[in-house]
C-alpha cells in the first residue's frame, strides 16, 4: 500500500482532498491502493518528471483522470474556472491533485477555496505557503481574486 506522504511535496487538505507534486511511476501505480479514485494534472505533459502515460497507468486502476495543463508563467481565470468545475465534480470522492511540485496546485486550490467556497483567505492561506510564496503571474491572479472577491491582496 502506498504511503501517500512520500509522495513529492505531498499535502492532504481534508478527507478526500491530496495535493502533492509529480508522483514517481511507482507511486502512481499504487494510487488505487492508497484510496484514491481521480487524479487531476496541472503540469504540462513536458514538465520535469512528467510521465507520458500517467492516464493509461491510472485508468488500470480504476481511477479517473483530468490533465489540465497550465504553463507556469501564464494561468488565467479559464483555468481556475476549468479546474474549479473538475473539483467539484469529483469533491466527493478521493482526488489527488498534483503539477510538477504542487505550485500550481496549490495557488489553484487557494483561489478556489476563496472564489467557489467562499473561504477565508486567512483560513486557505497556510497551506499555499506551506509549498510557497507566489510571484509574477501568479500574484497578480491571486490577487484578483482575493480582490474581486472583497479580500485585500496577498501580504507582502
Amino acid at each position: 500500500m502506498l504511503d501517500l506522504t512520500r509522495v513529492k511535496a505531498y499535502r492532504r487538505l481534508d478527507e478526500t482532498l491530496h495535493t502533492a507534486g509529480q508522483p514517481t511511476r511507482e507511486e502512481l501505480r499504487a494510487l488505487g491502493t492508497a484510496g484514491i479514485r481521480h487524479v487531476i494534472n496541472l503540469a504540462m505533459a513536458d514538465s520535469d518528471g512528467a510521465i507520458a502515460d500517467e492516464a493509461a497507468l491510472l485508468r488500470a486502476q480504476g481511477i479517473g483522470y483530468d490533465h489540465q495543463p497550465i504553463v507556469f508563467t501564464a494561468p488565467t481565470r479559464e483555468h481556475l474556472r476549468r479546474f474549479g468545475a473538475a473539483l467539484e465534480q469529483h469533491e466527493s470522492e478521493p482526488i489527488l491533485v498534483h503539477c510538477a511540485l504542487n505550485m500550481r496546485v496549490s495557488a489553484m486550490i487557494f483561489m478556489d477555496l476563496i472564489d467557489r467556497k467562499g473561504i477565508a483567505p486567512e483560513t486557505a492561506l497556510p497551506d499555499l505557503t506551506a509549498i510557497w510564496t507566489p510571484g509574477g503571474p501568479w500574484r497578480e491572479l491571486i490577487d484578483s481574486v482575493l480582490q474581486d472577491n472583497g479580500h485585500p491582496p496577498l501580504p507582502a
